[in-house]
């Protein structure tokens, strides 16, 4: 979904929170796409509670509105509240089997709640739908290093390079899958072109000092 700019935000959000603050009447059933954009205009905001609140109200109007319990699911996401969350999606699921962003979102928040197996089945269905989306490829290398399939993991980054080799994020998660697959050298090279990438990337800065002296011992 393409954002209107900032002042045009603000002022559309103002004008349909003046419009609604104090409703007691019934919504028109023509509204429920006002009540989606103001959760859509609320979550840029980072008011994630009320955002919920409002795709609630789109929901309410109108059930079968998929995209709204799907953004919904990324408003409870963004709030820890997770389970809720992955119930969302499956409702926007439900209704629209093949919508790719919910089936990326569900796999997020799994891999949040530690469930890695569910997390990866679902990142394979968004890339069944959606092949060339490389943040279900990322997030799927992610959730695939929490399973301890290092090996899987980096052919699921490996498909990110090919679309998006300049993702720093992408080298990290491949370096780390290395590190763990004792293969140092790799590793290092790999976060090599990470600071490459992102110079001021601490937590790679860190990793690569593992990773060297992990190189030095296995020399001795």
């Amino acid at each position: 979904m393409k954002f209107p700019s900032w002042s045009k935000f603000k002022e559309k959000t103002s004008e349909f929170e003046k419009k609604t603050a104090n409703a007691t009447d019934e919504i028109k059933s023509e509204d429920y796409k006002a009540w989606y954009n103001r959760g859509i205009f609320q979550s840029k905001q980072g008011k994630y509670d009320e955002a919920v609140k409002s795709y609630d109200k789109a929901i309410e109007i109108k059930p079968d509105y998929y995209e709204a319990w799907s953004n919904r699911g990324n408003a409870l996401s963004k709030l820890g509240k997770l389970r809720r969350s992955v119930k969302s999606y499956d409702k926007a699921i439900e209704i629209k089997p093949d919508d790719y962003l919910s089936w990326a979102g569900r796999g997020k928040s799994l891999s949040k709640l530690e469930k890695y197996d569910s997390s990866v089945k679902s990142y394979d269905k968004a890339i069944e739908i959606k092949p060339d989306y490389y943040e279900a490829w990322y997030n799927r290398g992610n959730s695939l290093n929490g399973c301890r399939r290092y090996n899987d993991a980096i052919a699921s980054y490996d498909k990110v390079i090919e679309i998006k080799p300049d993702r720093y994020e992408i080298w990290s998660g491949r370096a780390w899958s290395l590190y763990k697959l004792r293969k140092y050298e790799e590793s290092n090279e790999n976060y090599n072109k990470v600071l490459e990438l992102k110079p001021d990337f601490q937590v790679a800065k860190h990793n690569q000092e593992i990773v060297k002296k992990k190189l030095v011992e296995s020399k001795k």
